[in-house]
């Protein structure tokens, strides 16, 4: 989910919402459906989560969350920040991270990948960086 979210450069309220039918593990893309004022898109995962996203997928129906809740609706934010928190923990990571530096840090490598301005944008869905 981590390795997802960092990959994809994923807001965290679009990590929870993603579903089986929005991943195409052959091409490497996610379909990212518009929430509120933001426009649906499409966008990249790293090919090296490919085994562990179809492991993930399993049987599990198109229409279902690819990361979903104990009771199997879907994930809050909140707990994945929890989640998130805990694993920060778990690993020994000191620093004060969050979900969203995920997001920042995909940005900022992808720029200094030497990805066009643009193009990175576009992946996140942003109108600006």
């Amino acid at each position: 989910m981590i390795e997802l979210a960092y990959t994809a450069g994923l807001r965290v309220s679009e990590l929870v919402a993603v579903k089986v039918q929005h991943m195409n593990l052959n091409k490497l893309m996610l379909f990212v459906p518009g929430i509120g004022k933001l426009g649906a898109r499409t966008t990249i995962f790293f090919g090296g989560l490919k085994d562990a996203l179809q492991r993930q997928v399993g049987n599990k129906k198109p229409s279902d969350y690819l990361f979903p809740s104990e009771r199997g609706g879907y994930l809050t934010t909140r707990s994945v920040t929890k989640f998130f928190k805990n694993a920060l923990t778990t690993s020994g990571v000191e620093k004060q991270v969050t979900p969203h530096s995920l997001r920042q840090s995909f940005t900022a490598f992808m720029l200094a990948k030497g990805t066009d301005r643009i193009a990175v944008q576009t992946l996140l869905g942003r109108r600006a960086l």
